[in-house]
């Protein structure tokens, strides 16, 4: 269980540091040339960064065949996912 929890650990501050190394590249640049483009990619990554939490505990679940919480972490990747394609469909 420790090993999930520095695992968990890890993805969510590289996650972050990943988003905040894009966000202040994209700042430093401004609103001409890459500068746009460097922001909305920090802020994706900061709004998947959650969303690989749940990935890597569903793939923790499925490895250690512990089939509850496998299904509902997968459930709700699968909410997520239907709510980005709605989303993105308006």
């Amino acid at each position: 269980m420790a090993e999930l929890r520095t695992v968990v650990s890890r993805s969510l501050r590289g996650g972050v540091i990943l988003s905040g190394m894009l966000i202040a590249a994209g700042l430093s640049l401004g609103p001409t040339g890459a500068g746009p483009v460097l922001l909305r990619a920090g802020l994706l990554a900061l709004i998947l960064t959650p969303v690989l939490r749940i990935a890597v505990l569903a793939a923790a679940f499925a490895r250690g065949r512990q089939w509850n919480f496998f299904w509902v972490c997968a459930g709700l990747l699968a909410l997520l996912g239907l709510s980005a394609a709605v989303g993105l469909a308006r």
